[in-house]
């Protein structure tokens, strides 16, 4: 997925603190969730990117990541605020395309760090939801971006996206994103709770 909601540039001076509160994660939205997503992205229209994504991130101390879960809900807001950025209107096209984006799936946008360009080239994913591991069924890893002086580790910053289906996923419940590495080794993991992320 291209649709890039948090960049790696603005990953690295990211600082969330607690989330909001949500009976459960938003699916298949209503029209009332619908509006509530766009009024959200239209109101905050002008706020920084760690502000607007506060709700949906987790992150990790030492360099270990950010990882933010992009909702039904995540997704249309985005969309208004795009929408407004560009002064344009937005479409019922763009409302239906944007919820697809992540109807019936967990989508996660992950970014980690590391110490050359192609560290996370071959990086894949698992949800766990209590007993159950689910495998990504699409992934994306971008080419890593130097940042920094070139003297210290990590040097470098890459985003992933990883794609699950939802379908028997509790949206109350608490799941944990685990990224692992070309040989299956945990490279770091992501605690959610469901309940806090519309």
């Amino acid at each position: 997925m291209k649709h890039k909601i948090l960049s790696a540039s603005v990953a690295l001076s990211v600082f969330l603190g607690g989330a909001a509160t949500a009976p459960a994660m938003y699916t298949n939205l209503s029209e009332e969730q619908k509006l509530e997503a766009i009024s959200y992205g239209s109101s905050n229209s002008q706020s920084e990117v760690t502000d607007f994504l506060r709700e949906w991130a987790v992150v990790l101390d030492n360099d270990k990541g950010v990882a933010i879960l992009i909702t039904e809900f995540l997704a249309l807001a985005s969309a208004a605020k795009d929408a407004i950025a560009k002064g344009t209107a937005l479409t019922q096209f763009d409302i239906e395309d944007a919820i697809a984006r992540s109807a019936d799936k967990l989508v996660f946008r992950v970014t980690t760090f590391g110490p050359t360009m192609n560290y996370a080239k071959n990086y894949t994913a698992v949800v766990k939801a209590g007993a159950k591991t689910v495998s990504t069924t699409y992934w994306n890893n971008s080419e890593g971006e130097g940042f920094g002086d070139g003297k210290t580790r990590p040097r470098f910053v890459a985003d992933s996206d990883f794609y699950f289906p939802a379908e028997g996923i509790d949206p109350n419940g608490t799941v944990t994103l685990i990224v692992k590495d070309h040989e299956g080794k945990t490279v770091t993991q992501f605690d959610f709770d469901l309940s806090k992320r519309r």
